[in-house]
């Protein structure tokens, strides 16, 4: 007899209703409905969707809900947005996989098809498909996508790296599921989660070679790695090695997620701890990863974006991860008879 349960608590669903923001917000891109220079203490805001994913750009925020609809507060063309405004999204059937954020907003889907948000007024957000006339030939075989500021590149079945303009610029020697563009340098993860790293020549660098990566967290100039031994490493502007972070290990083996912003860095350990590294313009230079004290923000939320001069404060869903649970349970109808039972339940 197979059972399946999935653990329904409403402190644990009731997180995606509502947000904390705090920082500069001079764009609304905190999407409190005013354009105040700055929010120094974390404010709630509560919202009328599920959240799935968000991202900071420059100065806007763009949200994608469970429902697969897109808001945006900010400035992220020529209007500045004070509240979090629906996008229009013109009857396109998203299936949102990821979102990339600078001084733009690039939507990427599951079929690998790329939106841009524009502005058809200053009161209407629209999605506009980008179409890359010279991968047509080999856009069916797409698996992977990012964005590199304003650069597109796309990893197809065979493991081959093409930017926009249909140019090979390497073979991968294995499958890759994870690809990202840090200062020209490409780095990739492969299914057996080692670290991949090649120069803007496509040469492949030592640097952690073959170390198999936990989390990874990048923005265009910085990139932020925990390893499977839970040993934090950094590749800064400039650089072509990852330099290792000196911190205390009882700190790395409990991080849950982690963000890298252009000038800072933050981590998030069990039981709400939230540890920063580098400039802020809100919270303070560190240099070196510090505990905040951030008693606002409650216990249920473990994952954050900045774009350095503000943040959002939110809880990250689950992966519905199936685990099982072996148990053997007294049959009531037969009072009688043990049987195993099979419990699968998500969490």
């Amino acid at each position: 007899m197979e059972l399946t349960a999935i653990v329904n608590n409403n402190d644990m669903t009731s997180f995606q209703d509502y947000i904390y923001i705090v920082g500069r917000n001079g764009s609304g891109q905190l999407g409190i409905g005013n354009k105040l220079t700055k929010v120094t203490t974390p404010q709630k805001i509560n919202l009328n969707f599920k959240i799935k994913l968000i991202k900071c750009g420059t100065s806007f925020t763009v949200i994608s809900t469970e429902n697969n609809e897109i808001f945006m507060a900010g400035k992220c063309c020529m209007y500045n947005y004070v509240n979090f405004t629906k996008v229009n999204c013109n009857n396109v059937d998203l299936n949102i996989k990821n979102i990339f954020t600078n001084s733009n907003a690039f939507i990427v889907t599951n079929s690998n098809k790329i939106y841009r948000i524009i502005e058809t007024n200053p009161i209407n957000l629209e999605l506009k498909e980008l179409e890359f006339e010279p991968l047509q030939n080999i856009f069916n075989s797409v698996v992977l996508v990012t964005v590199y500021i304003t650069l597109f590149y796309f990893v197809t079945k065979s493991n081959d790296l093409f930017d926009a303009n249909g140019r090979k610029i390497l073979t991968f020697p294995t499958k890759v599921k994870d690809i990202y563009v840090v200062n020209y340098f490409y780095i990739a993860i492969n299914e057996f989660d080692d670290l991949l790293l090649y120069n803007h020549s496509a040469e492949r660098l030592q640097s952690l070679q073959n170390t198999k990566i936990e989390k990874i967290s990048v923005i265009w100039n910085s990139c932020l790695l925990l390893t499977k031994t839970k040993e934090l490493f950094m590749l800064k502007e400039n650089s072509s090695e990852f330099t290792k972070i000196v911190i205390k290990k009882e700190i790395t083996e409990n991080i849950i997620e982690m963000n890298v912003g252009l000038f800072n860095s933050i981590l998030i350990l069990k039981g709400n701890q939230f540890y920063i590294y580098g400039k802020t313009f809100i919270f303070g230079d560190y240099s070196e990863f510090t505990k905040l004290d951030i008693p606002t923000i409650d216990s249920y939320f473990n994952a954050v974006e900045n774009y350095d001069t503000f943040f959002i404060f939110y809880r990250k869903n689950f992966k519905k991860e199936e685990g099982k649970i072996q148990m053997k349970l007294k049959q009531i109808l037969s009072g009688q008879q043990l049987i195993d039972l099979d419990l699968k339940f998500l969490c």
